[in-house]
């Protein structure tokens, strides 16, 4: 599994009601906020600096996939 099966499986339709969640635990990884709207996808212990750039540098690389597939399509 890749980057390009979970952008391939957040956009299929089965997963739609997911999407959501999705959204939310990607602000949770690139925000510093404590403050989210669904409590239950917030972990309440401490991950490592490792743990949070790998999220963070996983969501900066889904972007730029979209943006490059969006300006290749358009």
């Amino acid at each position: 599994m890749n980057q390009l099966d979970i952008t391939r499986a957040y956009r299929a339709t089965a997963y739609t009601a997911s999407a959501g969640e999705v959204e939310e635990l990607m602000l949770l990884a690139l925000s510093s906020l404590k403050k989210h709207k669904l409590k239950d996808l917030h972990c309440p212990f401490d991950l490592s600096a490792a743990m949070k750039t790998n999220v963070v540098n996983f969501t900066r690389a889904d972007r730029q996939e979209r943006v490059n597939a969006t300006v290749f399509h358009s």
